[in-house]
């Protein structure tokens, strides 16, 4: 029932400009896969992310440099399923996470 309110509020006109200021959340960060197993993300759901890893792994350090780091390592791990021909790039989160442990290992 709330669904159907909340589109009867997006379609309303009243609210065009509320609606434009709402992001639009990557569908894997809401969701998981049957098994919950899944080990890829898509990349736009790693870059959602990344503020919060970001500052995580920079604990007393420098956030702008960590999130550089944590982006670059992200841009590095990311692969398009069958080669680019099809779906949204996709990152490993264990590989993603191996890489940042050893990037931030001297923090």
């Amino acid at each position: 029932i709330r669904a159907l309110f909340f589109d009867s509020w997006l379609q309303d006109p009243a609210n065009r400009e509320k609606a434009a200021d709402i992001e639009r959340v990557p569908a894997d960060f809401v969701t998981a896969s049957g098994a919950g197993l899944d080990p890829h993300i898509t990349l736009r759901n790693a870059r959602w992310q990344l503020p919060r890893v970001a500052a995580a792994r920079a604990g007393a350090g420098d956030p702008a440099a960590a999130r550089a780091r944590v982006e670059a390592i992200l841009d590095g791990a990311a692969a398009a399923p069958l080669g680019g021909m099809a779906g949204e790039p996709l990152v490993n989160v264990l590989e993603v996470n191996l890489a940042l442990d050893a990037a931030f290992a001297g923090r």
